[in-house]
């Protein structure tokens, strides 16, 4: 993984009081706004996106789980929102009566360096939320980017075909 001067700077350096602000953005063309929120920023947080935009995220109790890209270079994140119990129900009644109720709702998740708002230390845009389990005070969904490296060569490799490839299997 190639790192940013700045991302090197943070991991190798490091300041005690620079903090990373996680962002996540919501949005589904069903939905009456796009929500954007703050994980650990309780008075809320004004930012640049990347393409200078800028924004403000309001706070929420949110716990982000980031999963591993796996060999097909997905990303996952799983995300517990509290506190939106009322609001989460809503949006998704207005999705399924809309005509947009086939398209997922979207997920773009942004971290910050409170040193500097003007840009993004890491981005990932446009996870799909495929689940999204009810809760009492709120909620849990998974979202998910779509798989990049799906490609197939058209070859299937057979032991007839290519014998020699009984000593990796027998390994």
């Amino acid at each position: 993984m190639n790192l940013t001067p700045e991302q090197e700077r943070y991991h190798l350096i490091g300041n005690a009081h620079d903090v990373l602000l996680e962002c996540i953005e919501i949005s589904h063309p069903a939905f009456s706004q796009v929500y954007q929120y703050v994980r650990n920023h309780t008075k809320g947080v004004t930012v640049t996106h990347e393409d200078g935009a800028v924004t403000h995220y309001e706070y929420a109790p949110l716990k982000l789980q980031r999963g591993k890209s796996n060999e097909k270079l997905s990303q996952e994140i799983t995300v517990t929102v509290a506190d939106l119990g009322m609001i989460i129900p809503h949006e998704i009644d207005r999705l399924y009566n809309s005509p947009y109720e086939l398209e997922y709702p979207m997920l773009t998740y942004r971290s910050y360096l409170l040193s500097n708002l003007t840009a993004p230390y890491e981005t990932a845009r446009n996870l799909k939320i495929i689940e999204n389990t009810p809760q009492v005070h709120g909620a849990v969904f998974k979202a998910v980017q779509r798989i990049l490296n799906n490609k197939k060569s058209g070859r299937s490799f057979t032991l007839d075909k290519w014998r020699a490839l009984r000593g990796f299997l027998n390994a």
